[in-house]
């Protein structure tokens, strides 16, 4: 007779009382680090508009690559490799093996900050 098998996930959550010079303390720098993010985003928007319309003018001359009183402008179209586990057992790999030889690596650590109006917290 087949088994179901399930995977649960639980997550705790744990209240922390913080003093109040530390909350004021911790909040101002959150405050301070979503304002600059905001500053962030928005000159990145307008980089990349910017971008835009260097790779256009770069594109109507036709060449890969210019430089212009140091101002390099170059396109870059990278290929990169990507293992499809799938495409590997039908060329007849064993994937049991593939999966043996695959290690965890711990990577370094860091605070990812998230701010109220960000969608999916990404940095």
């Amino acid at each position: 007779m087949p088994t179901l098998e399930a995977t649960v996930t639980a997550t705790t959550t744990q209240t922390v009382q913080l003093k109040p010079a530390l909350r004021r303390k911790l909040l101002n720098e959150l405050k301070a680090y979503a304002g600059l993010r905001l500053q962030l985003k928005t000159i990145e928007e307008q980089m990349d508009k910017h971008k835009e319309v260097i790779g256009a003018i770069r594109d109507e001359t036709g060449e890969q690559a210019i430089e212009l009183e140091g101002y390099r402008v170059c396109l870059v179209a990278p290929i990169r490799k990507k293992f499809d586990a799938k495409k590997y057992v039908t060329l007849g790999g064993d994937l049991d093996i593939y999966n043996a030889a695959n290690v965890d690596t711990p990577s370094k650590p860091y605070d990812k900050v998230t701010c109220p109006n960000d969608r999916n917290g990404d940095e």
